[in-house]
C-alpha cells in the first residue's frame, strides 16, 4: 500500500502505550494475599477466555472475582482482589504527556483499549489529564467486541469516517498490530515515546 499521504488520524492503545503497566503484578501481589504459588494464580487470572469474558464485558467484576475464587478454591477479600486488580498502573510513559497534545495539533487523536470496567474506573481517575488529550477513547468491555477483531476497529473506523489508509493504529502487541493492519490501517508497534514519534514523523506528521 502506497502511504505518500500524511495520516490524518492516530489510533492509540492505553496499557503499554499511553499508560504503563506491570501485568505481572496483579498474580504476584494476589498470590502473596493469598497464600498460594504465584504460577497457580497466574494460571487463573490470565486465562486468555476468562480475561476475553470480562475485557469484553460479558463477565462483571464481581463474576469475574467469584470466577477466580471459584478455580483457585479460596475465598478473597472483594477489597483484596481490587486492591491486587489494580496494582498493575505503574504512571504515564516516558514524554506521553508532551506527545500527545502535539500530536493534536495535527492528527485528530482517539485511544482503542482491551480493558475491563474496573480497570477502565481506576486509569480514568489516575490519568484523567493525559487521557483529556484524546477525542474519545473506544474500551472493549463498553464495546463488548476485543482486539484483534475486525468488527472493534472497523467500529473505529466508521467512526473516524475517514479512508483506512490515512489512519495510524499503534499498540504494544503485534498481534494487534496485524489486526488493524488487516482492516487497511497503518499499524506498528510502539517500542518507547521517542520511537512512536519517529515512526510518526517518517509518515508525514509534523511533529515537534
Amino acid at each position: 500500500m502506497k502511504e505518500s499521504k500524511p495520516p490524518q488520524a492516530v489510533v492509540c492503545d492505553l496499557g503499554g502505550v499511553v499508560i504503563n503497566i506491570e501485568p505481572e503484578a496483579i498474580p504476584r501481589n494476589l498470590a502473596a494475599a493469598v497464600g498460594l504459588p504465584v504460577e497457580r494464580v497466574a494460571a487463573v487470572v490470565q486465562d486468555e477466555q476468562l480475561v476475553a469474558d470480562h475485557d469484553s464485558g460479558r463477565l462483571t467484576f464481581d463474576q469475574f472475582r467469584r470466577e477466580v475464587e471459584r478455580r483457585l478454591g479460596r475465598e478473597i477479600p472483594p477489597e483484596v482482589f481490587d486492591a491486587s486488580w489494580n496494582s498493575l498502573f505503574r504512571g504515564v510513559t516516558a514524554g506521553m504527556e508532551r506527545l500527545l497534545p502535539q500530536l493534536r495539533k495535527c492528527a485528530r487523536v482517539v485511544a482503542l483499549s482491551n480493558t475491563s470496567a474496573r480497570h477502565d474506573q481506576v486509569f480514568s481517575r489516575l490519568y484523567r489529564d493525559v487521557l483529556g488529550n484524546f477525542e474519545r477513547i473506544f474500551k472493549s468491555h463498553k464495546m463488548g467486541l476485543l482486539k484483534p477483531q475486525g468488527e472493534i476497529y472497523k467500529a473505529v473506523l466508521e467512526y473516524l469516517n475517514l479512508p483506512a489508509e490515512l489512519i495510524v493504529h499503534i499498540d504494544d502487541r503485534q498481534v494487534h498490530v496485524d489486526g488493524a493492519a488487516a482492516v487497511g490501517m497503518r499499524a506498528f508497534v510502539a517500542t518507547s515515546t521517542d520511537q512512536v514519534a519517529d515512526q510518526l514523523r517518517q509518515m508525514g506528521l509534523p511533529l515537534g
